[in-house]
């Protein structure tokens, strides 16, 4: 049988060593991986390289162990291509910018169940739980003013619990996630009844390890559960730059504020 497969037209037939063999015999009788031959018949050509060159063992043509390329393989789906050397740590926790809270709250609210103590002083919020007092484990209900803006993967149970609280108290409730999340089985089938408000533009949320915020790849809404269904659109940039106000009394004793505009750089002409 192996003998008529040798006997094919398709088959590659090659010369070498004064021995005609197609790649296939070449590959066994010289322990290469026919892939890796037919890439060195391909680049090197025929010549005694390609058949001599050393191939170190348990690994492939690229010079990987299969069972390192499939432990790579399997952090690249899970850690979103991890690159070799560098210590992953995976970032769950994106706190809101101040601007956006204030929008909703200007006077402060008095609780947060899923912040860090930083940001908890930041926002002077007097009650607040982190992830080591993890906050679904807690009564909300003594509060009457709660931002959530809880982590990502676990934002349908902060919401669950959310729900539970208001049909309680009847609080006054923001959650914030993003806008995807209205669209799954999990938002509809808590059925609960909020204003929905949708802000012009994305917001750049600030990381928990500490990096730089950059242009999220998905919108965010923020909702306050109500007893009746209602929309309304909202343009976070005017609050935005109101927080760009410098308090002066703070810095120098000066009862005053004022807003310091940023530098106008004048870019060259290109022609220049």
């Amino acid at each position: 049988m192996k003998t008529q497969c040798y006997n094919r037209i398709s088959n590659n037939i090659i010369t070498y060593n004064n021995e005609t063999k197609t790649i296939s015999e070449f590959s066994k009788q010289y322990n290469i991986n026919i892939n890796t031959l037919k890439k060195r018949i391909k680049f090197w050509g025929i010549c005694d390289k390609t058949f001599l060159y050393p191939v170190k063992v348990g690994n492939n043509q690229y010079g990987k162990s299969d069972v390192v390329c499939k432990t790579k393989r399997k952090k690249r789906r899970n850690y979103g291509w991890q690159k070799d050397g560098v210590v992953f740590t995976k970032d769950v926790e994106y706190y809101t910018p101040k601007y956006v809270v204030d929008f909703f709250f200007p006077d402060g609210f008095d609780y947060d169940p899923a912040t860090c103590e930083g940001k908890a002083k930041e926002f002077g919020v007097p009650h607040y739980d982190t992830i080591e007092t993890d906050g679904l484990m807690q009564d909300w209900t003594s509060y009457k003013r709660i931002w959530i803006n809880p982590p990502f993967s676990e934002k349908h149970k902060f919401l669950a619990k959310a729900v539970e609280t208001y049909n309680v108290a009847h609080n006054t409730i923001y959650v914030l996630f993003p806008i995807e999340f209205l669209t799954t089985a999990r938002f509809h089938d808590l059925n609960c009844k909020c204003k929905l408000f949708i802000p012009k533009g994305r917001i750049n949320f600030e990381s928990g390890l500490g990096k730089q915020g950059k242009s999220p790849a998905f919108g965010s809404v923020v909702i306050r559960l109500d007893d009746v269904n209602s929309i309304e659109y909202i343009d976070l940039s005017k609050v935005k730059e109101t927080s760009k106000i410098i308090d002066i009394e703070t810095a120098t004793g000066v009862v005053n504020s004022t807003y310091i505009p940023a530098p106008v750089v004048k870019k060259k002409s290109w022609y220049l």
